[in-house]
Order: C-alpha cells, then sequence, then structure tokens
C-alpha cells in the first residue's frame, strides 16, 4: 500500500502520517531499552559502585528514572513550546539528544553513567512527546483530529510492541562481525546503535515533512496548573483528572510488565505478553479515535 493510498484511507494528514511514523521508529528504539538494559546491567559489563542495591533494584531504577525525568520535565517542556509558538524545533532537538544517549550507552561501563543518561533520555524525551502531540492536534481538523490522534498513538504502539520481539532476537543473535573490519560487537552495541537510528530516521522524517502551522495561537505567559475545576460545574480540572487516570493506568501497566516472565513461564508462552497487548492496542488504536458516523446516539 503507497503511502497516499494510507493517508487517504485514514483520512490523515501527511504531516501527521509523517509525525506517527517517526514516532514509531523512535519508540522502537525506545522499547529496545526496556529489554536491553536488565540485560546490560546482568551481564556484568556494567561495573563500579552500586549504590548499595542489589541487582534487581538497580535495573529496576534504570527503567525507572527515564519515566520519573520526563513526566517531571513534561509540563516545562510543553509550556516552553507554547511561549515559543515552535514544535517542530522542540520534536527534533529531543530526537538528537535522544539518538545521542543511545549511542553514550555503548561506553556506559558503571552506574552512574548509566543512570544520568537514562535521565538525560527522559527529559529529551518530554520535549518530543509534548511539541509532537501539540503539533498533531494543531494540524488537525476539528472532525478528524480524534482519527488523527488515534493513527499517531497506533503508529506509536506498533513500534513499542516490536521493540521488545526484534531486541530480543538481536541480543540472542550476537555478537556479530561487522563487515570488512576484523573484530566483532556485541548483540548489545548494536541494539543500542539500532536505537540511535531510529531516532536519526525520525529527525528525517520530522525536517522533510513536518512544518510549524504559520499562525500559531499566541499563549498565555502565566503557568497555570489548575487541580480544581475553576469554573465549578466539577470538582477536579478535567485536563488534572485525566493526568491522575493516565497516572494510574500506567501504574497497572508497569506492574503487569513486572509480571510478564512469570506469566510467561506458567502459560509456556512462545512470545511476550505486553509485546502482543501492545500490538493488539496498536491495531485498534486508529478506529477507537475516528468519530462515529451516522450513529444513532
Amino acid at each position: 500500500m503507497s503511502a497516499s493510498t494510507l493517508t487517504s484511507f485514514f483520512d490523515t494528514d501527511r504531516r501527521v502520517l509523517a509525525l506517527a511514523i517517526a514516532r514509531m521508529a523512535d519508540a522502537l528504539g525506545n522499547s529496545f531499552l526496556v529489554i536491553v538494559l536488565p540485560l546490560y546491567v546482568a551481564s556484568g559489563i556494567v561495573s563500579g559502585d552500586a549504590f548499595g542495591l542489589s541487582e534487581p533494584m538497580i535495573a529496576g531504577l534504570v527503567l525507572a528514572v527515564f519515566g520519573i525525568a520526563s513526566s517531571i520535565a513534561q509540563p516545562f517542556a510543553g509550556r516552553l513550546s507554547d511561549l515559543a509558538g515552535k514544535r517542530r524545533v522542540f520534536v527534533v532537538g529531543g530526537l538528537l539528544v535522544f539518538m545521542a544517549s543511545n549511542l553514550g550507552f555503548i561506553w556506559a561501563e558503571n552506574y552512574t553513567l548509566l543512570f544520568a543518561l537514562r535521565i538525560i533520555q527522559g527529559t529529551a524525551a518530554a520535549f518530543t512527546i509534548t511539541a509532537s502531540i501539540a503539533l498533531v492536534n494543531e494540524v488537525s481538523r476539528m472532525d478528524s483530529r480524534g482519527g488523527n490522534m488515534g493513527v499517531y498513538n497506533s503508529f506509536r504502539l506498533v513500534g513499542f510492541g516490536a521493540g521488545p520481539l526484534l531486541a530480543s532476537l538481536i541480543i540472542e543473535g550476537g555478537p556479530y562481525t561487522v563487515p570488512g573490519v576484523k573484530t566483532s560487537v556485541t548483540g548489545f552495541e548494536v541494539t543500542f546503535f539500532i536505537a540511535a537510528l531510529a531516532a536519526f530516521v525520525s529527525i528525517v522524517l520530522v525536517l522533510s515533512i513536518v512544518e510549524d502551522p504559520e499562525n500559531p495561537e499566541t499563549a498565555d505567559r502565566r503557568f497555570n496548573l489548575a487541580i480544581r475545576d475553576r469554573s465549578g460545574r466539577n470538582t477536579l480540572d478535567p485536563i488534572f483528572a485525566l493526568g491522575i487516570a493516565t497516572l494510574v493506568m500506567a501504574a497497572c501497566v508497569a506492574m503487569l510488565s513486572t509480571l510478564e516472565p512469570q506469566v510467561n513461564d506458567r502459560l509456556a508462552l512462545p512470545e511476550p505478553v505486553c509485546s502482543r497487548r501492545r500490538l493488539l492496542s496498536a491495531a485498534t488504536s486508529p478506529t477507537a479515535g475516528r468519530p462515529v458516523r451516522n450513529s444513532p446516539c
């Protein structure tokens, strides 16, 4: 199926489709690390002071600091892009930092550098995520905004679902011989390089196709974080309530992810449950996001 046919089928703006594919490539590289980093910690390559923590605790913290850093930075990153009135530069800037940090893992042989790179990645992701979602919203028509968001999230989830499967295959197949060079690289190094390459592909797509809207709305320079609904119609501000709901959902998914190995062993499953769940979610996102026409409701 050609790109024009795909765009017509989903009734999606080409800029939204470019952002969706770019986010998919970025998510693919990011989800590699969910599988790779705990194995990297357990491989013995990383040495030095472990802060008195056990290996499983260190592995969990390496994954957790990304989300913590990103969640703290996202309100400020989104606000900065509002004030600047530009989105693309924040998307590309975040992807550039993410690409460089992915390559940095190749030389990360102590826990301090490992944690520093994950914090940098989380902060970079905050700029990419907030700016890209804002761009999708700004370039979408009112009657197709839900569908565009569905397509955007569908591609993102395909990346997240496929990443762990591909990363497992790459690590299992290592080490690899570099053509023309009498040396070999580990599966870990290959996955870090592919993650960086995925971010580079995202950068090229965004720079080639996506442009900022010509007349962006002027942002209020005050930083407002409302908890209670100022209109008095609801107890909580709708945006704050959605944030709490997303937090609870993400926490539940994270807890299920930690049980994945035990579930796979108990049910004798040949492939990760979480990856299949993400792919199933990706398959339904475009339909869920589109408005229902000719509905009696």
